[in-house]
């Protein structure tokens, strides 16, 4: 067969739907492509706020609404990156269309291809919070970072500077990001909330086991309550209070029989007590 001089021009898939995710396609493989489709067709503003060309912290703002956030670019994948916009923050993605304006305008600069293959190489040490589909704590130290604070960071992140944090843990973390702060480590303040939350929430679930050591056949949660509640129900409940969560009586199955009139606290938790009509 014969091949003719002229190269066929790549093919370039159509635009993706907003409505209808693509035959085959992953919910989160499809937003995450409109999000970088629709980044890639606005007309944001750009302004390098940090000391590098691509691997640094820009502002993108909007013209038409005047809002801006933060972006900071350390790689071309999704999670590496960050944005301040609520999308960002709740979506689970690890992009935005922010995220994806900004690495749009990069890609046509000249050395872009180079600067991404070759991969960010950390200039100050930072503590940040990598999103996605689970979000975990993330260390960078750049090569002049103190030789304590390296050691100290081998025992609560691995070596490709990923953190485990579990119960017993918290205290640990927390005062390794102090002392990391102290020696000039950038912890980035979403981290620390993280932290915090997970913290809670671990208190949360320790009251709660607390005061119900029978979980949902505890005499106590019985007493909390006007009427009985099937088994399933009292697990629906608890399950909801460990996760900092509250039940609606439509939820419990309660709807036509009682409504909830007051909270009362039981042990650090929350009980709703209900009132049949």
């Amino acid at each position: 067969m014969v091949k003719s001089g002229k190269e066929s021009a790549p093919r370039v898939e159509p635009p993706y739907s907003h409505t209808r995710p693509p035959r085959g396609v992953p919910a989160a493989s499809w937003q995450t492509s409109l999000r970088r489709q629709f980044g890639r067709e606005q007309n944001f503003e750009l302004e390098n706020i940090g000391k590098q060309t691509f691997f640094s912290d820009f502002r993108v703002t909007n013209p038409a609404t005047g809002g801006s956030y933060r972006v900071a670019i350390r790689g071309a994948e999704a999670g590496e990156n960050y944005c301040s916009c609520p999308d960002y923050e709740t979506n689970d993605l690890g992009t935005c269309k922010h995220v994806e304006f900004v690495l749009g305008q990069l890609e046509k600069r000249r050395g872009a291809k180079t600067a991404f293959r070759r991969g960010y190489s950390a200039t100050e040490s930072e503590l940040w919070l990598q999103y996605g589909a689970q979000r975990t704590l993330r260390l960078r130290l750049a090569a002049d970072v103190p030789a304590p604070i390296r050691a100290a960071a081998a025992g609560l992140f691995d070596g490709d500077g990923y953190g485990h944090v579990d119960d017993a843990q918290f205290e640990r973390i927390q005062a390794f990001m102090d002392r990391a702060a102290d020696a000039g480590v950038v912890v980035h303040a979403d981290a620390r909330a993280f932290v915090l939350a997970l913290h809670a929430a671990a208190q949360t679930r320790a009251q709660i086991e607390a005061a119900f050591p029978a979980a949902a056949t505890d005499a106590n949660l019985a007493a909390l309550l006007n009427i009985p509640l099937f088994p399933y129900q009292a697990e629906g409940a608890l399950f909801a209070a460990r996760a900092g969560r509250a039940s609606s009586p439509t939820t419990w199955g309660w709807a036509r029989r009682c409504r909830p009139s007051r909270l009362r606290k039981s042990g650090g938790g929350i009980a709703v007590r209900p009132n049949c009509w």
